[in-house]
């Protein structure tokens, strides 16, 4: 077992109702002995919650909005390329970044693909052109260009400069992000995060912090086909997102102390008005696990 999904178990096994749907994960899936791939339906945690009771809404401003868009299409891109050439699907890594706004909802500001960004350099002039989507889809990032995503996204939650001298936010939010390839499943697993990807948003336990943050996990399902009065429609998968938080210990380290989960989301068009994200929408395998005992805590 890595380091990552140790502390990641041995942290929240301390909270009653994520030790309680661990042990139903560890019988329902007995194979993966709360390993790496174990798939945790994040449909069933505690709903990120405001302290009146209200839904957490995840925004997207404009500018990730489009981003967000542009990460769909790339996904579906490389899903019928690599389809094409006999080859495995594999996800795309990403970075959002943001805030906790006045109303205690989370803000995406910004959504960076850094393998994307270091072929675009290579190219000189950042045209998205067909070699380098081609080369994006073929080859898999470096592990430089991984350290270099994770490292982005620690900096950003240790600095209070990126938000907090514009007075936008009260405290940084970032999500280390995946789109989920296309797979073969007769359960619906592919849906859920795996422990490895939830393990990968926790911060380490030696970075100091000197402010309260929220790290987190944004997955990016594949764009489905639906039949509409008009014909076959191919709409965007849902979106699923979990919200990490932490306590700050006295030496300044981070002690993840909850799992929540995303009901709500919204994007921001062209002409700057808000439109609803289909979130936490997927079938998920949530058979004989249990629900949250009730919002024992609010983010």
């Amino acid at each position: 077992m890595s380091t990552n999904i140790y502390r990641f178990l041995t942290n929240f096994r301390k909270n009653k109702i994520l030790n309680r749907l661990i042990n139903a994960l560890n019988k329902k899936y007995p194979n993966y002995a709360l390993g790496s791939n174990t798939p945790l339906p994040n449909q069933l945690l505690p709903t990120a919650s405001k302290t009146n009771g209200d839904p957490i809404i995840l925004y997207f401003t404009e500018k990730a909005t489009h981003n967000l868009n542009v990460l769909r299409n790339l996904a579906q891109e490389k899903t019928v390329y690599r389809q094409k050439k006999e080859k495995i699907d594999k996800p795309i890594e990403f970075l959002c970044c943001g805030y906790i706004d006045s109303s205690n909802d989370i803000v995406i500001n910004t959504i960076e693909i850094p393998y994307l960004e270091h072929l675009l350099k290579s190219n000189n002039n950042n045209i998205l052109s067909d070699e380098i989507k081609e080369k994006f889809f073929n080859q898999s990032s470096s592990k430089i260009i991984n350290e270099e995503l994770i490292k982005r996204y620690y900096n950003y939650l240790q600095s209070e400069n990126t938000f907090l001298d514009k007075k936008i936010g009260k405290i940084p939010v970032a999500f280390y992000g995946t789109t989920k390839p296309v797979v073969d499943s007769v359960d619906n697993a592919q849906y859920c995060p795996k422990f490895s990807e939830i393990a990968k948003a926790i911060v380490p336990g030696d970075l100091k912090f000197n402010h309260p943050f929220v790290s987190g996990l944004l997955i990016v399902n594949p764009k489905y086909i639906i039949q509409t009065t008009n014909g076959y429609k191919q709409i965007d998968g849902s979106l699923e997102c979990i919200p990490v938080t932490y306590e700050i210990n006295k030496n300044n380290t981070a002690k993840p102390t909850n799992l929540y989960n995303i009901l709500q989301c919204q994007q921001t068009n062209k002409n700057g008005k808000l439109e609803i994200v289909e979130i936490s929408k997927s079938k998920q395998p949530c058979e004989n696990l249990p629900l949250p005992f009730e919002h024992s805590k609010y983010l």
